[in-house]
């Protein structure tokens, strides 16, 4: 028999299992435990907000992206770009981004509170090449949970300062 105690340790849930043998496990995972639960919520003036699941991720039109980690490896990593998250919540794209929508930005946030703000005319293709993408894989598995499940790249930036980890929300603001 085990049992499962939740605890909140530094702002992170962790789950303790206790197994009849005595024996105690600790394991990370995010506030959204099930597969099911929603992982990602994206809000903010003016859009629809959304909030959607890993498996709902999944279905969005992916692509896969080949960056270099910041100790020079390579990686594969599969995403939604962001533009399509974007869309999905209503966000003018294209020929319709324009007036003061493009003086809002977009906050991206991690589950440790780490945010990276990004003027909206950055993420849309017809503005620019470089594609910031919302990655759930990781050299065909899972984002490791020190990065994930959801983490931010942007193929090409030399500093990876805005690429954020464990990715919670995606908000604009403005």
């Amino acid at each position: 028999m085990t049992k499962h105690i939740y605890a909140a340790l530094s702002g992170r849930a962790w789950r303790i299992m206790v197994a009849a043998s005595g024996l105690i496990a600790l394991s990370g995972f995010s506030q959204c435990a099930g597969a099911q639960e929603a992982l990602l919520s994206i809000s903010g003036r003016g859009i629809e907000a959304i909030r959607l699941t890993l498996s709902q991720l999944a279905k969005l039109p992916s692509r896969r992206v080949t960056v270099t980690e910041q100790d020079s490896g390579q990686s594969d990593y599969l995403c939604v770009p962001v533009s399509e998250l974007l869309r999905l919540a209503k966000v003018p794209l294209g020929r319709d981004l324009r007036g003061e929508w493009l003086s809002r930005n977009l906050a991206v946030k991690a589950a440790d509170g780490y945010e990276a703000v990004f003027a909206l005319p950055e993420l849309d293709p017809e503005f620019t090449n470089a594609a910031a993408a919302l990655c759930y894989s990781k050299n065909g598995r899972a984002v490791p949970s020190s990065e994930g499940p959801l983490r931010l790249v942007i193929p090409g930036e030399k500093r990876h300062s805005r690429w954020v980890r464990q990715v919670v929300e995606i908000r604009v603001t403005n």
